[in-house]
């Protein structure tokens, strides 16, 4: 599986603005791809203000594996450096 540019140009903000929101509530030693369970979660995106990129990502977990979103997420977007 991998994004296409279009799904990537729509995910992109929702992925960082929302990571940007719930960083604080997180521990100090997440990894990146505990962020991005924790982005991907709970329709977070959707109640930021981003549904066309929550509506994105059930249709990415209906057409793929939730390992093979998460691979894929997590190679795309580096929230944790």
């Amino acid at each position: 599986m991998q994004l296409t540019t279009e799904q990537k140009a729509i995910l992109e903000p929702a992925v960082y603005s929302t990571w940007s929101y719930i960083q604080c509530d997180m521990p100090e030693d997440i990894s990146n791809p505990e962020a991005i369970e924790m982005v991907i979660d709970a329709d977070r995106m959707g109640t930021q203000g981003f549904p066309e990129a929550q509506t994105l990502v059930r249709q990415l977990l209906e057409d793929n594996t939730v390992d093979e979103v998460f691979e894929v997420f997590n190679k795309s977007f580096a929230l944790i450096w």
